[in-house]
């Protein structure tokens, strides 16, 4: 199980490029992070990043992060241009996508995917330029029964391709 989450975190972590700072287990420096409260418990994630798409008139940003315990991803697509604004699970507008899942234990386990969620973009950012920030919250109903709370969700990333 050790070798499958450390596979799982290499493999994001040869995608962050210049995010992950130097020193032992590839920790995310100061400049960028993604960090959020998992039932009140403040995770903060080791590895990430963000990677931009524009095709078809349509733009989208991909984010990625996760540590031992777990990992997130936040996809967001809307016709272009994808500006700054809160993004609600199931009340986007059409042609828009909003999806967040949840890793929980396992990183390389499978995801539970939100239908309750929030992304508030405050900046989109540029490829090797600004980075993306924001934040997100999300509920997410359990396979086996109840609920995980995660809020006071914030990310910043350098955007990629």
């Amino acid at each position: 199980m050790t070798a499958r989450i450390g596979v799982w975190v290499a493999a994001v972590s040869a995608l962050v490029g210049g995010c992950v700072g130097s020193g032992e287990g590839n920790v995310l420096d100061r400049d960028c992070h993604i960090t959020w409260l998992d039932d009140g418990v403040t995770m903060t994630a080791t590895t990430g990043n963000a990677t931009w798409a524009s095709t078809g008139g349509t733009d989208s940003v991909d984010m990625f992060g996760a540590n031992r315990s777990g990992g997130l991803e936040i996809y967001t697509a809307t016709p272009a241009p994808l500006v700054a604004q809160t993004y609600v699970c199931g009340q986007t507008m059409p042609g828009q996508s909003l999806l967040l899942t949840y890793k929980i234990g396992n990183p390389a386990g499978p995801a539970i995917s939100s239908e309750n969620c929030t992304v508030a973009f405050t900046q989109i950012g540029a490829i090797g330029g600004a980075h993306v920030t924001g934040t997100f919250e999300m509920v997410l109903d359990l396979p086996g029964g109840g609920s995980k709370t995660i809020t006071n969700g914030t990310f910043e990333l350098p955007i990629s391709k």
